[in-house]
């Protein structure tokens, strides 16, 4: 199963697929970066607005791991187990 997900004003949409998380411009529907994002499947996607007023994408992972998106990069957030 796949995973997806809304910008606030649904300028964008994030997709996980596989380990793989896909960003796409909603308004001309171009792929717009491509992360690789885990080391197995994305089971879960949310976004959230710093303190600073950025938006943030926080993946979990059947690898065990919570990561959030900074800056076009993933960064471990948590490991589990």
């Amino acid at each position: 199963a796949s995973l997806c997900l809304f910008s606030r004003r649904n300028e964008f949409l994030c997709a996980g697929v596989r380990k793989y998380i896909f960003e796409f411009d909603v308004k001309n529907g171009n792929l717009v970066k491509t992360l690789d994002a885990h080391f197995a499947r994305v089971c879960g996607l949310m976004s959230v607005t710093a303190p600073d007023r950025t938006n943030k994408l926080i993946s979990a992972s059947l690898d065990k791991t919570i990561k959030v998106s900074l800056s076009h990069q993933m960064t471990v957030l948590l490991m589990l187990g």
